[in-house]
C-alpha cells in the first residue's frame, strides 16, 4: 500500500464556520465547497480537512472525542497571533513532558485543533541512526 495523501473527514453543524476558523487563522484554502461538505487543503502539504454537514456525515453514529493536530514551527509566535485574532484557546501554550510545546484550540463547531512544536528537553541525546544501509549499493 502506498498513501498519497491525506484527508481528515468532519462532521460539523456549520461547515463553512469551520472554514473560516482553518482558512483565517490556520492558513488552510477551499479547494472545494458544495451544498454538503468543504474541502480544505494548504500548500505545504498537511492533511487536507473535509468538513462535511452533520446530517450528511459519511460514518453515521455517535460523534468521536478526538482533535486534530498539527506540527509546526514557531509555535511561540502563532500563538500570540491567535490569541490576538481572538481564537478560542482551550489548552494554553505548554510545556509537555515529553519536550512538546502544545497550544489547544477550538473552532465554533467545536473541532479541537492542537498546534505542536518539538523541543527537545535539555540534556536529550538524539537516537543513534541506523547504519545498516550505509555504503549499500556502492561498488
Amino acid at each position: 500500500m502506498n498513501i498519497t495523501s491525506t484527508t481528515v473527514a468532519l462532521a460539523v453543524g456549520d461547515p463553512a464556520a469551520s472554514s473560516r476558523f482553518f482558512t483565517e487563522h490556520l492558513g488552510f484554502r477551499e479547494l472545494l465547497r458544495t451544498d454538503d461538505l468543504i474541502q480544505l487543503e494548504r500548500a505545504d502539504g498537511a492533511a487536507d480537512i473535509m468538513l462535511v454537514t452533520s446530517d450528511t456525515a459519511v460514518a453515521p453514529g455517535p460523534p468521536l472525542d478526538g482533535f486534530v493536530s498539527f506540527a509546526v514551527t514557531g509555535i511561540a509566535a502563532e500563538a500570540a497571533r491567535l490569541v490576538a485574532e481572538g481564537v478560542t484557546v482551550t489548552a494554553p501554550l505548554a510545556l509537555q513532558p515529553w519536550g512538546a510545546w502544545t497550544l489547544g484550540l477550538t473552532d465554533p463547531n467545536g473541532i479541537g485543533v492542537q498546534l505542536a512544536e518539538w523541543s527537545a528537553p535539555a540534556g536529550a541525546v538524539p537516537a543513534p541512526q541506523d547504519r545498516t544501509t550505509e555504503g549499500a549499493g556502492r561498488d
